[in-house]
C-alpha cells in the first residue's frame, strides 16, 4: 500500500479529530477531543504510534487528567461509503487508586474515524 495513506485529518461521529503525520511506519500528530465540558485549551493531546500496511496503533493522553487512551485499528479505503475509514478499538485506562478497582478503571469501545 502507498506510503502516507494514514496522513491527514480524520473525524468520528462524536466530533473527535485525529491530525496524523506519517513517516514510514511511524505515525504522530494530535488527538482533539470534542467534549464540550473540557476547556478548549485542554482538548488537544499529542499522539504517537505505528502502522503496518493497513493497520494502525497509537496512544495519547485523554482530555481528562489521569486517563490514557490507546487505539488499534484497520484502514478501509473508500469501501462504498464514499469515505476512507479507520475502524478502531479504543482502550481507556484511568489511574488506579485501589488495586481492586481495576475493572472500573478500564473501558473499551469501538470508534470509527472518517477522513475529513
Amino acid at each position: 500500500m502507498e506510503n502516507g495513506m494514514f496522513a491527514g485529518q480524520w473525524r468520528n461521529k462524536a466530533g473527535d479529530e485525529l491530525h496524523l503525520v506519517q513517516c514510514g511506519s511511524s505515525i504522530s500528530g494530535t488527538y482533539i477531543s470534542a467534549r464540550s465540558e473540557v476547556a478548549e485549551t485542554c482538548r488537544s493531546r499529542i499522539l504517537v504510534g505505528s502502522i503496518n500496511e493497513n493497520t494502525i496503533c497509537f496512544v495519547a493522553g485523554a482530555s481528562t487528567p489521569h486517563i490514557m487512551k490507546s487505539w488499534t485499528g484497520r484502514l478501509s479505503m473508500n469501501d462504498g461509503s464514499g469515505h476512507d475509514e479507520i475502524k478502531t478499538v479504543c482502550h481507556s485506562l484511568e489511574r488506579l487508586t485501589d488495586d481492586f478497582d481495576i475493572a472500573r478503571s478500564v473501558q473499551i469501545s469501538f470508534d470509527l474515524f472518517q477522513r475529513a
